[in-house]
């Protein structure tokens, strides 16, 4: 198998933009599933393959946050106490009407306590 090289916008040489089809990720996996015609037919497989990506993408964004912006917590265990890293702020997941429901469902899934939103927005046809 040969690799090709994949084309970047310039305009995504932002810091705070991922193109994750070309990085080395599970999402890859996932979004070939999702890009497959027939796939395209079966909608109940097509929602499960945005469930997993959302959720694959939530385990990146939750190991980011940790090396990132990360707090240590005192936990009680049943031997004593431990320290425990986790993320300094929830995240707030919000999702854009239509095919962004199935992934934030499994971002929630990466993000249990976080707090979630719809935004919806429609365009004008014919101009």
């Amino acid at each position: 198998m040969t690799k090709k090289s994949i084309f970047i916008s310039t305009d995504y040489n932002n810091s705070q933009v991922r193109v994750l089809d070309i990085e080395g990720h599970a999402v890859n996996l996932e979004l070939a599933i999702l890009r497959d015609v027939d796939t395209q037919k079966n909608r109940p497989r097509f929602r499960q393959a945005l469930n997993r990506i959302g959720y694959d993408i939530g385990r990146i964004i939750v190991q980011e946050l940790i090396n990132e912006d990360f707090m240590v917590n005192e936990v009680t265990t049943p031997l004593g106490t431990a320290e425990q890293l986790s993320y300094a702020k929830e995240p707030v997941l919000l999702s854009i009407i239509r095919a962004s429901i199935p992934m934030c469902d499994g971002m929630q899934r990466a993000f249990p306590y976080a707090e979630t939103g719809i935004v919806s927005a429609s365009r004008e046809h014919g101009h």
